[in-house]
């Protein structure tokens, strides 16, 4: 399981002195918490990523820790802190689940996360080159129903590429599920938000960069961000290429801030026309030109792609933007609202309890029709009251419609 590389965070803590070198901060056969660390999975420019497993009932966790030389930095720190911050506040199956925080004797802080077996969605694209539609919609659909609930969160993930998809494989068998990596960068749109920038460093990577950020406009940075970075990945997972090619990070930021992408059917001509409308939607210079929500998105695909669902377990996505409904309202537009449960149609009453109130319903039926009969009867022989306009009741008006938009 890959830790992401920031290079323009490692620029900031690579040691100056070339002679310098770095302290070797190996775990490997020490005990951290309740586990001993077996083996390395990953490095990157912030730390490390171990396989770690409990001695005694076996299971296997991966832990992440910063890097000696980084640990000295207090925004490398906190943006650790606001990684796993920002996954225990979403909670959710398609973001990697983080169990534990602490820190070494050396004061390097780590926290531990679930053990994932797989690759990432990187790896398997540099395999296949390109998927279908078909192949691609079950990670699109998993990957946008996380950044639903990331963004209900008012967290914006703000790193989000192919190697931060993993597609782990399931122990019992089944189709992979897809989890979400690498927090570190996330934003959090809140009050006293914990995610930090550093002054004049990008933060993400330049491939999947949205123009706001490309350019450095903090204050623009959304949802519409995170949905940006998925177009990019859409188009490279169903064309094979990124919108932009360039020979300097500075040329691709400035492509993304202001070239128009290839249409992606020029990369694939069997693309359908309705799919590459999407894509370049999500990948409009103006975060409000693009799709509103990652629901949005997930919607769009959904009418163009019938594989575009989430696993039956799951049931409904996640809607950041259902409102509340106050109960007043739901009791006068939710049928049986109000009434006790043993009335509701959808519960079913025991045997000798249904025959009863048959019989009871039968009566009333009789005594009704008997009383129907006799007032028509009556009113034919009168004939009808005049009424004034003031007693004719006015059409029922239709129940309010709430309709609520978080602003970011």
């Amino acid at each position: 399981m890959p830790l992401t590389d920031d290079p323009a965070l490692s620029a900031t803590v690579a040691p100056t002195n070339p002679a310098h070198t770095v302290p070797a901060d190996s775990l490997v056969g020490a005990t951290v918490g309740n586990y001993r660390v077996v083996g390395l999975l990953g490095e990157g420019g912030m730390g490390k990523v171990y396989r770690a497993e409990h001695p005694e009932i076996g299971r296997q966790v991966a832990i992440k820790v910063v890097h000696a030389l980084a640990s000295v930095h207090p925004q490398v720190i906190a943006r650790f802190r606001s990684e796993a911050m920002a996954v225990n506040k979403i909670g959710h199956p398609n973001i990697i689940d983080i169990s534990d925080f602490g820190t070494l004797s050396d004061g390097r802080p780590y926290f531990v996360m679930e053990f994932l077996e797989g690759e990432d969605l990187g790896k398997r694209l540099a395999r296949v080159g390109k998927m279908t539609p078909a192949e691609a919609a079950p990670i699109v659909a998993q990957t946008l129903d996380a950044l639903a609930a990331a963004h209900v969160e008012r967290i914006i993930h703000r790193d989000l590429k192919p190697d931060n998809i993993y597609l782990a494989k399931r122990r019992a068998g089944g189709p992979e599920i897809v989890k979400l990596l690498d927090f570190g960068v996330a934003k959090l749109r809140a009050e006293n938000a914990v995610g930090t920038t550093i002054d004049g460093t990008l933060l993400g990577t330049p491939m999947y960069m949205s123009p706001e950020q490309a350019m450095g406009r903090m204050a623009q940075i959304g949802p519409a961000s995170d949905l940006y970075a998925m177009g990019v990945i859409l188009y490279q997972m169903l064309t094979g290429w990124t919108p932009f090619v360039a020979e300097t990070v500075a040329a691709l930021l400035v492509a993304h801030a202001h070239d128009e992408p290839v249409p992606p059917r020029e990369r694939a001509p069997e693309l359908d026309p309705r799919l590459e409308k999407i894509i370049l939607r999500c990948l409009a210079k103006e975060p409000a030109a693009r799709f509103h929500s990652a629901n949005d998105l997930f919607d769009a695909l959904a009418e163009v792609v019938p594989q575009m669902r989430l696993p039956a377990a799951r049931g409904e996505k996640t809607r950041e933007t259902t409102p509340e409904i106050p109960s007043a309202i739901q009791a006068a537009t939710q049928p049986n609202a109000g009434a006790p449960p043993a009335t509701r149609a959808t519960e079913v009453a025991p045997p000798a309890e249904r025959n009863r109130w048959a019989a009871a319903v039968l009566g009333a039926g009789v005594l009704a029709l008997v009383a129907v009969g006799g007032a028509l009867l009556w009113l034919d022989h009168r004939g009808p009251a005049p009424r004034a306009a003031s007693e004719i009741a006015a059409p029922a008006l239709p129940a309010p419609v709430l309709e609520g938009k978080e602003a970011w």
